[in-house]
C-alpha cells in the first residue's frame, strides 16, 4: 500500500473527540495537512534537500524521455515516498516503460485508461478540474477500488473566493481526502481557509525553496487537529397554507358537530 495515501487517509479519518475526553496521543501527533511537491527531473542533486524538510511526498512528471531517471530520484530521497503523474500514459505500450518502477502513488486524469489504473498496489489520486458538474463529482464516491484521493487542479494557483467555494463543494460531495496545488506564496490565512474548506494536502510547484517547506510545516502545526464541521441547526416544520377565514370555518363546523 502507498505510504503517502496511508498518511493522508489517517488524517482524513480523524474525528473530533467526545466532550470530556482527550484525543489519543497518536492522533494528536498527526499533522492537520500534508505537504507534497513536484520535483524537476533535471535537479536531482537538489532533491536531496527535501530530506527532513517537512515534505511528505515528491511528485515527478513522467514523460517518454525520463522514466529511467525515476530510480535516481528515489535514491536521492531517504524516507520520502515518490509519486508520478500519468497524464501522458494512456496506452499499454507507454505504461510498460514505467510499470517496473517502484513508485508510491500515481496521479492520473479523467481520460486515463481504467485498465492501467487498476494495476499495481500503489496509491491512486484522481486529478479533476473545477468545471465538473456536482453529479459527476458525487459519482467519484462509487469508484472506491480505483480512487484513494482526489486532487483539485487549477492552472491558476491564487487562492480566490471562487476556489474556496469549489473546495467546500467538493469536500461536501466527495468522501475522499482532497489535495490542491498551490503557490509558494501561500499565507497562513490562505492555508487556514483551505483547511477549513476540507483540504487535507497541498502540492507545491517545482523549485520551491526548502525554507518555504519549513514555514508551511510550522503554519500547519499551528492549525487545529480537527476541523470544525459546519452544520445547520433548527427544525423545519411543514407549511400549512391556511387563511384565517378557513380556520374560522373549520371551527364552526366542529362546533355544529358537537
Amino acid at each position: 500500500m502507498s505510504r503517502f495515501i496511508d498518511k493522508l487517509t489517517s488524517i482524513y479519518k480523524i474525528s473530533a473527540p467526545a466532550i470530556g475526553f482527550q484525543k489519543p496521543q497518536n492522533e494528536a501527533d498527526k499533522p492537520s495537512m500534508l505537504i507534497a511537491s513536484y520535483v524537476s527531473k533535471v535537479e536531482f542533486k537538489k532533491v536531496k534537500t527535501l530530506n527532513n524538510s517537512g515534505v511528505e511526498a515528491a511528485i515527478l512528471n513522467i514523460d517518454d524521455d525520463d522514466p529511467k531517471n525515476f530510480n535516481e530520484l528515489e535514491n536521492s530521497l531517504d524516507t520520502i515516498p515518490v509519486g508520478i503523474v500519468l497524464d501522458s500514459y494512456n496506452k499499454q505500450t507507454d505504461f510498460n516503460k514505467i510499470a517496473d518502477l517502484k513508485f508510491d502513488f500515481m496521479i492520473f486524469g479523467l481520460k486515463s485508461s481504467t485498465d492501467l489504473i487498476s494495476k499495481g498496489n500503489y496509491g491512486k489520486i484522481l486529478k479533476i478540474d473545477y468545471e465538473l458538474a456536482p453529479g459527476v463529482i458525487r459519482a467519484i464516491n462509487e469508484l472506491d477500488p480505483l480512487i484513494d484521493a482526489v486532487m483539485i487542479h487549477s492552472d491558476s494557483l491564487a487562492i480566490t473566493f471562487e476556489k474556496l467555494l469549489y473546495c467546500q463543494l467538493f469536500s461536501n460531495l466527495i468522501n475522499k481526502p482532497l489535495l490542491i496545488n498551490v503557490d509558494t506564496s501561500l499565507t497562513m490565512n490562505e492555508l487556514a481557509t483551505l483547511y477549513s474548506a476540507g483540504i487535507k494536502g497541498i502540492i507545491l510547484p517545482e523549485g520551491t525553496p526548502v525554507k518555504m517547506f519549513a514555514v508551511l510545516k510550522h503554519n500547519i502545526d499551528a492549525l487545529p487537529k480537527t476541523r470544525k464541521i459546519k452544520t445547520k441547526t433548527g427544525v423545519i416544520l411543514p407549511h400549512i397554507n391556511s387563511s384565517p377565514e378557513t380556520i374560522a370555518d373549520n371551527t364552526e363546523e366542529e362546533e355544529e358537530d358537537i
